[in-house]
């Protein structure tokens, strides 16, 4: 019988035949898993609107050091951990993932409404239980929610979070990792 590591193999992950539209995956991972990775490399990206909470992160810092919004967050780095708890803090406040997700299904169209893929940690169930209902109710059905989970060896993940343009606190990361 083969272990799994002999067993693992890479796949292109097509979520109901590679449609192009209806589909919702939850991408849960900790951080430094490798979930953009996955996304850019096996899971057809392109066809998905991609809600990656990381990546307003980067766009209200930009906003703060280059326009003078938001002082309190000017001059956040996102390689000091205390910083990133700040960012983190802030989007959560101000409520950004719930505007936004309400935005982009009440201008959809229910004939041909989007792929959306949520880059989540799940590191509390809420993350996907809060968001489900408005998804069915815009019309999704539930056999088109996906919940794809990239797994990597904490050690591993450890090593990725120091060298990456983001370093989650340590902390943090134990809980991403607890799932």
């Amino acid at each position: 019988m083969l272990s799994f590591r002999q067993y693992l193999e890479e796949k292109l992950i097509m979520y109901n035949q590679g449609k192009r539209y209806g589909q919702i995956v939850f991408l849960a991972g900790g951080a430094g898993s490798g979930k953009g990775f996955a996304i850019d490399n096996f899971m057809e990206g392109e066809k998905f609107k991609v809600r990656d909470v990381d990546e307003w992160k980067k766009a209200f810092i930009k906003l703060a050091d280059t326009k003078g919004m938001y002082p309190e967050i000017k001059g956040l780095k996102l390689k000091n951990p205390k910083d990133v708890y700040k960012i983190h803090k802030f989007v959560r406040d101000k409520g950004i993932k719930d505007k936004t997700l309400d935005l982009m299904l009440r201008d959809a169209n229910t004939r041909h409404l989007p792929n959306i893929l949520f880059d989540i940690t799940m590191k509390d169930a809420s993350d996907i239980g809060n968001v489900i209902p408005k998804l069915t109710e815009a019309g999704y059905a539930t056999k088109d929610i996906h919940l794809t989970w990239v797994l990597t060896n904490y050690a591993v993940a450890i090593v990725n979070n120091r060298n990456r343009t983001r370093v989650v606190p340590e902390d943090i990361m134990l809980l991403s990792h607890e799932g």
